[in-house]
């Protein structure tokens, strides 16, 4: 699979996007997060290292992969030791993947909420 086009100036992003277009989307185990110290846009997303643990479809067997990743406060929550982390990784390369936060919560424009709670008035506005 291609993930990354010519002239992409963050390959971050450009790895995301591709996983998230073409990628497989599945639940795994968060079994450590550390903050790398690491900080970009003015304080407001910090670097965090993860290592988590997932099976990618149609695999027997679990894999654990360690990855380096920006969140902000908000795109963080639930994302802890022992908690389940929703995970998108390339089908031909599971190595390659992205966490893209916790299953027990959403992002609204008012900030994250738990993924059970009542749909909030303008949410989706």
């Amino acid at each position: 699979m291609g993930l990354f086009k010519r002239g992409e100036d963050d390959p971050d992003k450009a790895l995301a996007k591709a996983l998230v277009l073409r990628g497989e989307r599945v639940e795994g185990e968060m079994l450590a997060m550390r903050e790398t110290g690491e900080i970009k846009g003015d304080g407001l997303a910090k670097e965090f290292e993860m290592t988590f643990r997932f099976t990618p479809l149609g695999e027997p067997a679990p894999r654990e992969v360690t990855v380096r990743q920006f969140f902000n406060d908000t795109t963080r929550t639930g994302l802890e030791a022992g908690a389940p982390a929703t995970i998108w990784y390339d089908r031909d390369d599971p190595l390659a993947c992205i966490v893209d936060g916790s299953p027990r919560y959403r992002i609204t424009k008012f900030g994250a909420v738990p993924a059970d709670a009542a749909p909030l008035p303008d949410e989706f506005s």
